[in-house]
């Protein structure tokens, strides 16, 4: 009885082993396949002013200077050039991310392009001064999981 239960024991222990292993490589292979292939980040700006401006930049995402209670949009072209589908996230940070809009996800197929809109709306209390921050775009190769 005591080396059936001994036995027994072995078995669960292998059985759980096994099963921790098995974790471990899936883990690894979700974190592998799912780091970005590529990241862009760009400086956005907003000047919250009592006029309005404007500001053409082909390297930032800048809205130039805007009334409070009123808003500004601006675009982004991403050019898949790969030879996949990719799916792309875009996040904004800083102080800038409280007053901007924007699709979150996309998927972009092999050789598309695709228009990204911005926007920023400013409520009318917000103070006068520079709003800033960056928009990030991160590119995952699409169907993995």
């Amino acid at each position: 009885m005591a080396k059936k239960l001994k036995n027994s024991n072995k078995n669960i222990a292998s059985v759980l082993f096994v099963i921790v292993i098995i974790l471990l490589c899936l883990s690894c292979l979700v974190y592998f396949f799912k780091k970005p292939i590529q990241i862009e980040s760009f400086y956005s700006e907003v000047a919250v002013m009592n006029n309005t401006g404007i500001n053409v930049n082909s390297t930032a995402l800048t809205f130039g200077g805007i009334i409070p209670s009123s808003s500004a949009s601006r675009k982004v072209i991403f050019e898949n050039k790969y030879d996949f589908v990719v799916n792309a996230h875009v996040s904004a940070n800083g102080s800038i991310a409280k007053f901007m809009s924007f699709q979150k996800d996309w998927q972009i197929e092999a050789g598309e392009t695709k228009m990204i809109m911005f926007s920023v709306e400013v409520p009318l209390d917000t103070k006068e001064g520079t709003y800033d921050g960056y928009v990030s775009i991160e590119i995952f190769k699409a169907g993995l999981f």
